[in-house]
Formats: C-alpha cells, structure tokens, sequence
C-alpha cells in the first residue's frame, strides 16, 4: 500500500494516558481518516478491517478490534492546554460496529476535536504503517516522542516526566508499575530501542543520569533515517 504520513498534535504526544497496542492502531487508523478540509459537524469516521488487517499484513480477531474500539469510549486524556488548564478527555466518544461492511465507525469527543482536525501548527507527522508495525505500546508512543524531535536530533526528558506521560505512576498512591530500575529500562527503554530500529524512521540511544543514587533524567539522540 502506498506510503502514508498522519499527524497528531503535540499536546496529544506530551498527554498522560494508557491504551493498549491495538487500540492505539485504531487511533492512527482515526487520524488517517482526517482530512483538513472536514468540517467540525462531521460526525463519524469510517475505520475498515481489511485495510487495517492490509497495513499490518497480518490477520486480526474481529472480536478483540471491536472491544479495544470500544475500550476507546472509556480512555482518558489528560491534556496540558496552552493557556495553563488541564482538559480530560476522550478521544472517542461513540463506536458503532458495522459487520456486514466489515467496518466500525468512530466519532470523535468534541472537546478532543481542535487536537484532531485541520491541525496547522503545534503537530508531528509521522509514517502510519511504521507507527502501527510496532508492537509495544511503548515503542510506539516513543516513536511519537522521538519524532517530536528528530530534527533537533535530541529529546531531553524527566524519568518523572515520562513515568506521568506513559501512566507508570498512581498520582494516588504513587505506586510505579515498572520498579526497579531495571524493569523500567526494559520495558520503556530496551524494548521501544528494539522495535523502532527494526521497523521505523527513526533510531536513538540515550544516556540515564543520576542525581545522587538515583536516575532522574535521560537524554535521546535521535538518528532519523530516510525510509
């Protein structure tokens, strides 16, 4: 199929949330869909099996699809706004599932819309095919991050700050679903370093620094390849 490139909104890539990997294809599959010249009342977005099923050239369960779109309804974004506020929200606010044209339609939150359409300024395109062959759900919202900043060629970033990006950490009780150090470092780091080499644009190494005995930031470099 032919190349295609989507865009999502920085404030989308810098959110706090936590989807799985399939329901962050059917995202890329809803940002694909998006088109500059759609209307605001446009209601629904049509995501089709087959061409997911094409792009990923693999065959996918029917039944698992439908409930991750579902699960969609349910995934908070908490968006930091450009005047200092705070938005959560969802993204998808409806799923309808359309069998015999084997197909769901989407409709996206109004609240999540002026992050979606006809984005102008403050967005980053990436390539849909690579973004959706990734298997972990943290390699592909590092592939997000990273290319955020390929042209700079670096990212500087807080451990705390991704740990509140990627959901790690309960706000609550502030209990981290990857300790130690080590667990953090394979799943967030070693993993997505893997997958993005393998399947993307983009590929990077970092430094962890200390402060004291503990890591508190890391610093990419980012190589972005011509694919």
């Amino acid at each position: 199929m032919s190349k295609k490139y989507i865009k999502q909104h920085n404030a989308i890539i810098e959110a706090r949330y936590d989807i799985s990997a399939l329901e962050k294809n059917i995202i890329y599959m809803l940002l694909a869909q998006l088109k500059d010249e759609d209307p605001p009342e446009k209601k629904y977005y049509d995501i089709s099996f087959k061409e997911l099923e094409q792009r990923l050239d693999e065959k996918i369960s029917i039944k698992s699809l439908v409930k991750a779109a579902e699960a969609l309804v349910f995934r908070v974004y908490t968006i930091q706004k450009e005047d200092g506020g705070i938005l959560y929200t969802s993204l998808i606010s409806s799923v309808q599932n359309l069998p015999k044209h084997n197909m769901i339609q989407i409709g996206v939150s109004s609240m999540a819309k002026p992050y979606l359409l006809a984005l102008k300024h403050n967005y980053t395109e990436f390539q849909l095919d690579m973004a959706l062959r990734l298997k972990s759900k943290y390699a592909k919202r590092m592939y997000e991050m990273l290319s955020q900043h390929r042209e700079k060629g670096t990212m500087e970033i807080s451990v705390e700050e991704l740990k509140y990006r990627l959901a790690l950490k309960d706000p609550k009780t502030g209990k981290e679903l990857y300790e130690p150090w080590s667990m953090f470092k394979e799943h967030i780091l070693t993993v997505p370093q893997e997958e993005l080499s393998k399947h993307t644009d983009i590929q990077f190494t970092y430094t962890a620094l200390k402060t004291g005995r503990k890591y508190t930031d890391l610093v990419f470099e980012i190589v972005h390849l011509a694919k």
